[in-house]
């Protein structure tokens, strides 16, 4: 966003500006009286939901309406300061705002706007508001000139003598500026024309070193420490350069790049620059791609990228993309899902809050919609070349971006140039909201702890710091409650007439990349999985889940669309959470009103995640070992052989589990020793219990623990040390169960409901209302406490109704284990590394004390399971927009024995044209040639001409390598090609014949938990009346490929599966074909099961046979089907072989050999 006039964008923060790595609590800056303002402007502020909740105010507008770019008169800039104070009282206080951002031009700043900010610092004390100015250089899209840190820091001296000159009072007010933010975003062209990062690395350093030195120097003989400082940095550019705009899909390669890029340009300026804060600009949903669920992923990662400096979100929502309550639903779910991280990190937590975009609008103009014919994957491009060459001609794309920021407002113009506003639908929302959360904070005793919290000032205890976030919790419950009945209430979906086979999608799985292998603890794994559309509908909120024989969650994708007849390839990652063997791993592909689920499952067979190198040693680092232990980044203590027992599963198409937190029982105080004695007890918070009071008599230094799982981690509190004594036991309190649950779907649950058991006992249940679409939220259950020590099982359920009344039901359950007994001591923490920095003011009374230790956990032994946000990618961008759907096949489906032509899609993002990239393209070890090619700057070009492959039944991978000057990368696209004889359900959905599944969905009525009774799993594939099929009998076939072992090395006395997949190729359905499947051992028969089944034209289906495996020999499969009428008995029967293995260690399953009759 950078189309607004001078004074405009705001990153506004109220933060604790403190250093990177802060000193101890010992160490802290004492609570200065300059620092807390007169009073509380915002409850969501006041109670630590949000402690930086800031709106921008474009001063310009105010001195000149409708007069963008143009310098405002003295008088008009007079005007504009007490306009903004008529706009606070009026409208903006009562919405909850604690900061007010504008921009200040420093090329153009002359004593009287010193003293006109020094002027707002004293009204923003008396009202309790912060200040937080931006330094710009110039209009929008001036050149950056080398003289912007000499202005600076000659303005900021300024506004320190205007000050002086105020008296006492004066200087004391300055300490409302929170922060100077250095300039516009320098990673989006459009800010100051294009900038190298070498140079806004090196202008930003210059600009944070000057501004400093002037300000210390101008503040020497006060007790005023230096004002934090702050960049910022635009995600819409990235994203929209990798062609994620506005009514486009934000596909998980666009949002890889998008923040690779961004990370990258924010880690050059902060290794350089001494700046405390780091501000991004995002507008999802009116600029890029919708994605504001994808908000906490962007937090978390610039936290893990970022470590030491504090966050601030800038976003909003456009009257131009949608009706004010589009945008009103928008500041609604931006809010719930931001306030939810900070809620579940803890008052510790980095991330200080959100600044809104803006105050209100430019124009009446910004309410027009685009036409649907607009082509936006070309719009990309077209803003991209625009910003990067203002004298490009693209006047459609600047119209509609004028727009677009015109109407970014929570307050509505009559017209351009007009002074009077009117309050739209959001800042009502936000209103009531603060109005809310100031009712909640005060029952839930939030308020009380932030009041305690800031008397305090140094020292604050852990117990106080957990007691207000216990208290944050639930503090939007009602609020929620309300909006989702007032914005996301929407008709009840009339009942569908039943649909036929053609009006609807058919997602099936064409294509996956290899097992995953040598896993370790703390590893991860990206399996790559080719999807297409074979129905005549669009396929919406198309999902792969990654989950274990159980139908436990491993991973997941991000929702996306597939057109018909279209294709994708999507990497689903996964990152282990404990050793050991995951039985029977598969995929299952999912996408609303699936007309056909048979095809939407493969499996993957076993995989073994081995523990992480453990061993002795010091360490050193957040992954570092010490005495033995490993220690991961989020504090949770795995010894070499960690099991975690938390687990949870997810219904397809319902909310996933992000997080989910069993309760510690601890005790509040130990034991105090007899007055005047020197080895009295001291306070111990934390210490593990095994009851609802503590045992009498501890010994001095005894330590009491709770662990988890099976030789899980053991989290030790801290030891109580003093005089043992017997007086009444001391009360004891829990944390809550808590469970972080997402919404990854644009469509609401309603009538959802949370239930807490513990040990099949239900605990309690709340009612949660409506889940609203793209929303993130933590469920919890306070209060409960173990009776005694021992073992226990907890689970929480959530369900919900989808919008076509469908009851869905996601789980998640861990085995917590209370010690009464005492275990071996922790281990000592790491000593952090001691580093001396500038310390900075101290920004808002709730992030008073420094940062040490990055982020708290909601506990000390959190479970991150399945759905861990949207890290389903790996870091790091390549090269001219390759990855695996760059790769586009012709024809496709892909059939045996049919000539193929490749086409490699590249797009340059960057400012200059590529000359002559080498393509390069393999299927499987095949070279298919190489081909040169120019791809403009913003735009794309199409690699063709590449060898025709003929394609040969099996899988196979189809391999684009990427070269130009010092840019090299490659994706991988995984297919599978079937024979091609005899009409497929993919040819009776409008696909083209040839493609099965690698796998069916079971039918949940047949499983069964004894591996050894057989599974029978049926195709639910129909005969459509439209499908005109000639033949007219059956044709039963099993492939040399449609028999194998699982895992594909059995060991001995395991588990073992033998998936047979049985396929009609003929016109007619298979009624009650049988399936005879026989074992052998060293050549004689040890096992047989026969299977009944019916196949209809054109489909497949997967039977699975459990069994255990023998203790050793050669094993030999073979699958004989039979049924009346076979128009070909001679492709009947297939046999494998493998050999049994006593250990672990995976090898390559035997080629199967087809038996003829």
């Amino acid at each position: 966003m950078n189309r607004q006039p001078s004074h405009s964008i705001a990153i506004g923060l109220g933060l604790l500006a403190l250093l990177a790595m802060a000193p101890s609590p010992a160490l802290a800056e004492p609570a200065p009286a300059d620092s807390t303002p007169t009073k509380a402007s915002s409850a969501v502020a006041a109670a630590g939901l949000l402690p930086v909740h800031g709106i921008l105010v474009d001063l310009d507008a105010l001195a000149a309406p409708g007069k963008s770019g143009a310098r405002p008169s003295a008088r008009s800039r007079d005007g504009a300061v007490e306009d903004l104070k008529k706009l606070w009282k009026d409208h903006l206080k009562v919405a909850g705002f604690n900061v007010v951002q504008f921009r200040i031009d420093v090329n153009d700043a002359d004593a009287r706007d010193a003293e006109r900010l020094v002027e707002l610092c004293a009204w923003a004390k008396v009202e309790g508001v912060r200040l937080a100015p931006c330094l710009v250089a110039g209009p929008i899209g001036s050149a950056l000139t080398d003289d912007y840190s000499k202005r600076s820091a000659a303005f900021v001296a300024q506004v320190i003598e205007a000050a002086r000159r105020a008296g006492d009072d004066g200087l004391a007010s300055y300490a409302q500026i929170m922060l100077y933010a250095l300039g516009r975003p320098l990673n989006h062209s459009a800010s100051q024309g294009a900038v190298e990062t070498a140079t806004a690395v090196r202008v930003l350093k210059s600009a944070a070193e000057a501004i400093r030195t002037s300000e210390q120097q101008a503040l020497a003989g006060t007790t005023l420490q230096p004002t934090p400082l702050s960049i910022d940095a635009s995600f819409d550019y990235e994203l929209i350069r990798h062609g994620a705009i506005v009514h486009t899909a934000l596909t998980d390669d666009a949002y890889q790049q998008g923040y690779a890029t961004l990370r990258d340009f924010l880690l050059a300026v902060v290794a350089q620059a001494p700046v405390e804060v780091v501000s991004v600009q995002w507008f999802p949903g009116s600029v890029s791609s919708e994605g504001v669920e994808r908000l906490p992923d962007v937090v978390t990662r610039l936290q893990s990228d970022l470590p030491g400096k504090l966050l601030v979100i800038e976003t909003g929502y456009s009257s131009a993309a949608g009706r004010d309550t589009a945008q009103a639903r928008y500041y609604a779910l931006a809010f719930q899902n931001l306030s939810d991280l900070r809620m579940t990190q803890g008052i510790d937590s980095p991330f200080a809050g959100i600044v809104w975009h803006s105050a209100f609008d430019r124009g009446d103009d910004n309410g027009k919609p685009e036409g649907a014919n607009v082509n936006w994957s070309e719009r990309a491009g077209e803003l991209t070349r625009m910003w990067n060459d203002p004298r490009s001609d693209a006047k459609a794309a600047r119209n509609w971006l004028d727009r677009v920021e015109g109407g970014l407002g929570v307050m509505s113009r009559a017209s351009a140039t007009s002074t009077k506003v009117a309050p739209k639908a959001t800042l009502k929302l936000l209103a009531s909201l603060d109005e809310a959360v100031g009712r909640s904070a005060e029952q839930s005793g939030a308020n009380a702890a932030v009041r305690e919290l800031t008397a305090r000032g140094t020292g604050v205890g852990k117990q106080l710091k957990d007691r207000l976030q216990g208290a944050m919790l639930g503090l939007l419950d009602t609020w929620l409650a309300k909006t989702a009945d007032d914005l996301f209430t929407t008709q009840p979906e009339q009942a569908a007439a039943p649909q036929t086979p053609g009006e609807m999608p058919d997602v099936q799985i064409v294509g996956i990349g290899e097992t995953p292998t040598g896993l370790k603890l703390g590893g991860s794994a990206s399996i790559p999985i080719s999807l297409f559309n074979a129905g005549f509908a669009p396929a919406s909120n198309v999902v792969v889940y990654l989950k274990d024989g159980d139908a436990v969650d491993l991973s997941r994708s991000n929702p996306t669309t597939l057109s018909p007849g279209g294709t994708t390839t999507i990497e689903v990652q996964w990152t282990p959470t404990r050793t050991g063997s995951f039985r029977a791993v598969m995929l299952d592909a999912y996408c609303d009103r699936d007309a056909d689920p048979s095809t939407n499952r493969a499996l993957l067979g076993d995989v073994q995640v081995d523990p992480i190198g453990g061993g002795g040693g010091t360490g050193g680092g957040p992954k570092g070992t010490h005495g033995g232990f490993n220690v991961d980044m989020s504090g949770v203590l795995a010894t070499a052989d960690f099991r975690s027992s938390a687990q949870s599963s997810s219904a397809p198409g319902f909310v996933a589990v992000e997080a989910f937190v069993t309760p510690m029982t601890f005790m509040t105080t130990t034991p105090s020793a007899p007055a005047g004695s020197s080895g009295g007890s001291t306070t111990a918070p934390r210490t593990a219990t095994a009851g609802k009071t503590a045992a009498a008599g501890v010994a001095s230094g005894a330590t009491m623990t709770m662990s988890s799982g099976e030789g899980g981690s053991t989290m030790s509190a801290r030891t109580v040390t003093g005089t043992p004594s017997t007086p009444a036991p001391a009360p004891s309190v829990s944390e809550p169960v808590a469970m972080t649950i997402v919404n990854p779907f644009p469509s609401a649950f309603t009538q959802a409901t949370a239930t807490l058991t513990v040990d099949d006992r239900v605990v309690a249940t709340r009612s949660l209302g409506t889940i609203l679409p793209k929303q993130r939220r933590t469920v919890s259950f306070a209060g409960w406490s173990p009776p005694a020590g021992g073992t226990y099982r907890v689970r929480v359920d959530v369900k919900g109704r989808s919008p076509l009344g469908k009851e869905l039901n996601t789980w998640a359950a861990d085995r917590i284990k209370i010690g009464s007994a005492l275990p071996q001591p922790m281990m000592a923490a790491a000593a952090a590394p001691t580093i001396t920095r500038l310390t900075t003011r101290s920004l808002t009374p709730v992030m008073r004390n420094p940062l040490s230790g990055g982020v708290r956990p909601m506990s000390a032994r959190p479970a991150t399971l399945g759905a861990p946000g949207f890290r389903s990618f790996a870091r790091g961008g390549q090269p001219l927009g390759l990855g695996p759907n760059s790769i586009e096949i012709r024809p496709f489906p892909v059939t045996a024995q049919s000539p193929v032509q490749f086409s490699i899609r590249l797009m340059n993002s960057e400012r200059e044209s590529v000359r002559q990239a080498r393509v390069r393209l393999f299927v499987d070890r095949e070279d298919l040639g190489e081909v040169l090619v120019d791809v403009p700057a913003g735009g794309y070009a199409l690699a063709s001409g590449f060898r025709t492959w003929t394609a040969s039944i099996g899988r196979h991978d189809v391999r684009a390598q990427v070269s130009a000057a010092t840019l090299n990368g490659e994706a991988t696209k995984p297919i599978m090609v079937l024979t091609g004889a005899g009409p497929t359900a993919a040819a009776r959905l409008g696909g083209a014949p040839g493609v099965r599944s690698i796998g069916s969905r079971p039918t949940p009525t047949v499983r069964t938990l004894d591996p050894r009774t057989p599974v029978a799993t049926m195709s639910s594939a129909f005969e459509s009346p439209r499908s005109g099929l000639g033949a007219a009998r059956p044709d039963l076939e099993i492939t040399a490929r449609d028999l194998h072992f699982m895992p594909a090395v059995p060991t001995a006395n395991s588990p073992l599966v033998i998936p047979i997949t049985v396929r009609n190729v003929g016109g007619a359905i298979a009624r009650d074909a049988r399936v005879l499947a026989v074992l052998q051992v060293d050549g004689h028969e040890t096992a047989r099961q026969q299977f009944t089944t019916t196949v209809a034209p054109g489909a497949s289906t997967v039977l699975e046979w459990r069994l255990a495996t023998p203790a050793s020999g050669q094993l030999g499969v073979t699958a004989t089907v039979t049924v009346l009428g076979d128009l070909r008995p001679d492709n009947n029967q297939a046999r494998a072989m493998a050999t049994v293995s006593s250990g672990m260690t995976p090898v390559k399953l035997l080629t199967p050999t087809r038996i003829r009759r």
